[in-house]
């Protein structure tokens, strides 16, 4: 007689299933998630550093939404600054492993482009770093082209200037501080407030709808509930992240069978977004708030890092709206010098010592010509990271 299974016990849980992370992107940017995973396909996974960039598992539509698997690992940066800075060596860590993971992507060609706190996840526990979002990433930056987090834009960016790979090494310099003391380095939205009335009714949002808050209530609308379950493998379980043009959710793994969907392409991706996303009319002019803002980021960036030399200030495409035909920045604005030693120590309360080698360590990543700004392998060889 064959032995009858124990019943299992009142208090008694069920099993727990494995989860991933699955990334549901609103349908109006569909086009982003395709080249978000045909720029993953090019990065590929064969060197060691591979693995420090997060790699899809799995990719299937539903309800045209395009959906992307990813290892469930920790959480993004930012979700832990909420609660306190991390400590020197954890920040060393994440450093040297963002590093090597844009090594992988800068020979290959490609510049991430949006570097920030929110876009590096971070499992304390293995003390590993991922990079993750690769929807501003790309093999040539258009010149004049607004891309990544504006705390995090270089000078070339604001002003207009020839970009390459080396505004990654800023961001990561702002990521870097930020990471250590808590605190973002250049917030100019903040200053803003502060300055300009105006700024406490304006919405910094940068869609693509005629009205922040008409976005705001269509992607609401797109959510998808907690409990649904998609493609019968994934049941959501909780957001973990949402963005402009996405949202992550936990999700539970079902079954391990591939969905053997195939890879959404280009023109599918257009007709999706075109039928989501209205036609934008034809704008004239330069935003206000855009402007100001970029004015005053400016001014922050030279309160830290001194005076923007003339070649780099007087050449952008966009210098005409900061300096006036004497090559002066408009409202004669005054610049009181800090210093990042002096932030660290003051208001942060780093050691000299600390504060001193740290402040060396930046200002490699600070430098105005792009052409002299450390490479990731330089910054890979700094004393500061020295293990």
């Amino acid at each position: 007689m064959p032995a009858l299974a124990s019943r299992p016990s009142k208090t008694s849980s069920p099993p727990t299933l494995p989860q991933v992370a699955l990334k549901v992107q609103r349908r109006k940017y569909a086009t982003n998630a395709v080249d978000e995973l045909e720029l993953r396909q090019r990065i590929g996974h064969e060197s060691a550093d591979s693995r420090l960039i997060m790699e899809c598992a799995e990719v299937f539509m539903h309800d045209q939404h395009i959906c992307q698997v990813y290892e469930l690992h920790g959480r993004d940066t930012k979700y832990f600054l909420e609660r306190k800075p991390f400590s020197v060596a954890d920040v060393k860590t994440l450093t040297r492993q963002v590093l090597r993971a844009l090594k992988v992507m800068h020979e290959r060609g490609l510049v991430h482009s949006d570097i920030k706190p929110g876009n590096v996840l971070w499992c304390e526990e293995k003390k590993e770093a991922r990079l993750i979002d690769f929807g501003n990433a790309a093999a040539v930056l258009k010149t004049g082209s607004s891309i990544g987090t504006r705390e995090y834009c270089p000078p070339e960016m604001l002003l207009g200037n020839p970009m390459d790979s080396a505004v990654d090494l800023w961001a990561l310099g702002c990521t870097v501080f930020e990471w250590l003391t808590g605190a973002c380095l250049f917030d100019p939205w903040e200053v803003c407030h502060q300055k300009y009335q105006e700024f406490d009714s304006a919405d910094d949002d940068d869609s693509d709808s005629s009205t922040p808050d008409e976005d705001d209530v269509e992607e609401e609308r797109e959510q998808l509930p907690a409990g649904v379950v998609l493609e019968g493998k994934y049941r959501l379980l909780k957001e973990i992240g949402r963005g402009k043009c996405a949202t992550v959710w936990t999700a539970e793994l079902l079954h391990d069978e591939p969905l053997g969907h195939p890879m959404p392409v280009a023109e599918d991706a257009k007709s999706i977004a075109k039928k989501f996303r209205p036609d934008k009319p034809a704008t004239k002019g330069y935003n206000i708030y855009e402007v100001v803002m970029g004015y005053e980021h400016l001014l922050l960036i030279q309160q830290l890092l001194g005076k923007l030399p003339d070649d780099i200030a007087l050449n952008g495409r966009f210098q005409h709206l900061f300096y006036d035909a004497e090559g002066k920045l408009r409202f004669d604005s005054e610049i009181t010098s800090i210093s990042l030693r002096g932030m660290l120590t003051e208001k942060h309360g780093f050691t000299h010592d600390d504060a001193s080698e740290i402040e060396t360590f930046l200002l490699g990543l600070f430098q105005y010509e792009p052409g002299r700004r450390l490479t990731v392998e330089e910054t890979l060889r700094s004393a500061w990271l020295a293990e």
